[in-house]
């Protein structure tokens, strides 16, 4: 296989990054060894080179990222679920030629749950839902991912930096327990697929 590469933005601020790693977690019910990111660009035959990855990070300083509203798709393997990515950023560094069409028809997103199923999708997308989050952010930074290696390539721009400052318009809107009721979800989900009988409704 060719090996591929995509620009990622990441979360630098330590409270988001931690807040969406741990809903990622609980919704899935394994550790994710992958990091919470927006595919911008990509895919590519090439790194892209340092000069336009300075321009393009150069671009993000300043603009805050928004998370908000829950989405469902199919993908190759499945379903994902998903928060959409809000910034007036993303038209100026966006270039995914797997994806064509009108400005309109873009999906910025963080993924957040992926399965084969489309009940579990359904189940962890209306759950979500329910709970009315979203995540305002200025700490997102650039970084380059290889498909064939599955390493962070270069200057690691999305490292997790515990001397970031957070200013006043950073914040995370969510129910106290969140995650322990995305937890409660996972495993009621996996006894309705192994065949269990039906419970309650949980949210």
């Amino acid at each position: 296989m060719k090996t591929r590469y995509f620009v990622f933005v990441e979360f630098t601020d330590p409270r988001v990054r931690q807040f969406l790693d741990d809903l990622r977690n609980a919704l899935n019910g394994c550790s994710l060894h992958d990091t919470p990111h927006i595919t911008v660009r990509g895919p590519y035959t090439a790194k892209p080179e340092a000069a336009s990855l300075e321009k393009w990070r150069q671009g993000l300083s300043g603009h805050g990222v928004l998370l908000i509203d829950i989405g469902l798709f199919k993908t190759p393997k499945g379903f994902a679920v998903f928060l959409h990515a809000k910034s007036k950023i993303f038209d100026d560094i966006w270039y995914k030629p797997d994806y064509q069409g009108p400005k309109s028809s873009r999906k910025p997103h963080v993924t957040l749950f992926e399965s084969k199923s489309l009940y579990a999708a359904q189940s962890i997308r209306d759950f979500l839902l329910s709970e009315n989050l979203s995540v305002f952010t200025l700490g997102v930074d650039l970084t380059v991912y290889t498909t064939k290696q599955h390493e962070l390539l270069g200057y690691n721009y999305g490292s997790l930096d515990p001397t970031y400052s957070q200013s006043p318009p950073e914040r995370i809107v969510f129910r106290d327990g969140i995650f322990e009721r995305a937890q409660k979800l996972q495993e009621f989900i996996a006894e309705q697929e192994n065949g269990s009988s039906p419970q309650a409704n949980l949210f």
